[in-house]
């Protein structure tokens, strides 16, 4: 049985309520009624204290099995973090993987670097890929480069209200498709690109950082890394859940 859910509180809950997936068409009667019996005993606990929101749908039925106050506003918090890892298992599945890319840019000196999305993506793997792209220039006689960034998969980040003063960039942070692990910056792009063009630099092709840019269309690939799965993503982000 697979559910989709979203819950709001203080307290984590949502690990309740979340039920394993699997092939089943759709939940019985007995089983949704044991999912609002649960939750109706959950969200009476006083370590929740009164502003609660529940709301739980099957995805195949699309119906509403269990709801409580679901139409009030709250703040996301990180149990929304159940709800982007369902979404992103039932739509990808978990052995999906997070390719960056280097693409041949508008000229022969100049290369794009293609943020893929990958969450887990390490100095190490950024090295790897400098690696790959500094033997395929090398192949192409191609002795320095302008590094220019498409970072355009994820629409630009913004501002939202909420947030307290010295949140960003560490306890939030702006959700860019180029980004190294565990490594907090402002501008995680610019900060990517950089230690990409150090590594491709020190792999024999001395470059620079360029501009932003969206890939030139009929672009061919230099090189690429595909290390991450969505699995692997997951599993961090959830044992990540109470942070």
């Amino acid at each position: 049985m697979t559910r989709l859910v979203r819950l709001t509180a203080p307290v984590l809950l949502a690990t309740l309520l979340v039920g394993a997936t699997g092939p089943v068409a759709g939940a019985s009667p007995s089983a949704d009624a044991r999912i609002q019996q649960g939750i109706t005993a959950g969200i009476a606990s006083p370590a929740l204290g009164s502003d609660v929101t529940v709301h739980v749908r099957g995805i195949r039925s699309d119906s509403t099995i269990a709801a409580a106050s679901a139409d009030d506003r709250q703040i996301p918090a990180s149990t929304m973090k159940v709800v982007t890892a369902a979404t992103a298992l039932t739509v990808y599945g978990e052995s999906r993987r997070f390719a960056t890319r280097v693409m041949t840019g508008g000229d022969a000196s100049r290369i794009v670097l293609v943020g893929g999305g990958d969450p887990l993506l390490t100095r190490a793997q950024m090295a790897e890929l400098a690696q790959r792209t500094a033997k395929t220039l090398r192949r192409s006689q191609v002795t320095s480069a302008v590094v220019d960034v498409d970072d355009y998969l994820f629409p630009q980040p913004s501002d939202v209200s909420g947030w307290a003063p010295g949140d960003r960039p560490t306890y939030a942070a702006a959700v860019r498709p180029l980004a190294l692990f565990g490594e907090y910056s402002n501008d995680t792009v610019a900060t990517a690109t950089a230690v990409f063009v150090q590594a491709l630099s020190a792999a024999g092709i001395p470059a620079r950082v360029g501009v932003r840019v969206l890939t030139p269309q009929g672009a061919d690939r230099v090189a690429q890394v595909r290390p991450n799965t969505l699995r692997e993503a997951v599993e961090v982000m959830l044992r990540l859940l109470r942070q």
